[in-house]
């Protein structure tokens, strides 16, 4: 029993520590890299898309994301579609994030995106 209620109290409190990270300001994207489902160098990164930034991104929570680049999961495509017009019409995009959901390292996984 005295497991159980550690392991509730530990699982609330990583749930409370969840931000919703977003930037306040748009942001050209320079890069795509698609990593295939099978990626044997980077694991994590296995059919999920890299988009790459022309400058800086500044979050609303500092040391959360990554300042360069976010990552899209594979199952997203209506997400992966949205980048992907955007840069080829050279759209600014706006980013929101989960600081729970991380490719891995400080690379966190877009959640919603917006013109």
């Amino acid at each position: 029993m005295k497991k159980l209620l550690l392991f509730s109290l530990m699982l609330m409190s990583s749930t409370a520590f969840a931000n919703n990270v977003y930037t306040t300001q748009s942001y050209d994207i320079s890069n795509l890299v698609f990593f295939s489902k099978s990626e044997s160098f980077y694991p994590a990164w296995a059919g999920a898309v890299q988009v790459i930034f022309t400058s800086d991104v500044v979050w609303s929570e500092t040391d959360v994301c990554n300042t360069k680049s976010v990552g899209i999961r594979a199952e997203d495509t209506h997400m992966i579609s949205f980048i992907m017009a955007a840069k080829t019409q050279s759209k600014p995009v706006r980013l929101y994030t989960d600081s729970r959901l991380k490719v891995s390292g400080n690379y966190c996984y877009l959640r919603a995106v917006s013109y």
